[in-house]
């Protein structure tokens, strides 16, 4: 039918009929309002984080399948990779490994609190401005202190705005 045509496909006709009663709408961002290709848009770090800081982190991101691994990895791709020691995933905070007996974490700031003794203030007001901003904040440290933080971006696709608002002006409320 003229669902189809236009590239809606509706379970049956009951379905259809409890559209009409939506008043919430939780969307993911990533890849529904967004191009679904984040990218490294902003880096703050310490002086610690220099060449071989920047290999350890695209070594651990190879590693990783997350969405925002693959931005960090495409943002610092000339870096050599290192072969590391027990690389370990906690599912949504984040990856550690090591080198040489030292240990080595990326994820978010709650993973970070845990495995590292120091993080610099200048990283965590970076980071809450990035948040603030919509930006997601990927951190990378080792067991002595925090060493970077990377904001990552998603671009808006062009429908989205209009799709948003025509959804906000039936008085469906949006939830990200």
């Amino acid at each position: 039918g003229k669902g189809a045509e236009n590239g809606i496909l509706i379970k049956d006709i009951e379905s259809l009929e409890n559209a009409s009663q939506i008043t919430d709408l939780v969307l993911d961002k990533t890849g529904t309002i967004t191009l679904g290709k984040p990218l490294v848009s902003q880096v703050e770090s310490v002086a610690a984080f220099d060449d071989k800081a920047r290999s350890i982190l695209v070594s651990m991101e190879e590693k990783s399948d997350h969405p925002l691994a693959h931005a960090v990895r495409t943002h610092f791709q000339k870096s050599e990779t290192l072969s590391l020691d027990d690389f370990k995933n906690t599912v949504g905070k984040g990856i550690e490994a090591q080198l040489n007996a030292k240990k080595y974490v990326v994820g978010n700031s709650v993973f970070i609190q845990e495995k590292t003794k120091s993080i610099d203030e200048k990283l965590t007001l970076q980071a809450q401005d990035w948040m603030n901003q919509s930006k997601s904040v990927v951190w990378f440290a080792d067991d002595e202190q925090a060493l970077a933080i990377f904001a990552v971006e998603d671009a808006i696709k062009p429908t989205s705005m209009e799709a948003l608002s025509h959804l906000k002006a039936q008085g469906i409320q949006l939830h990200l």
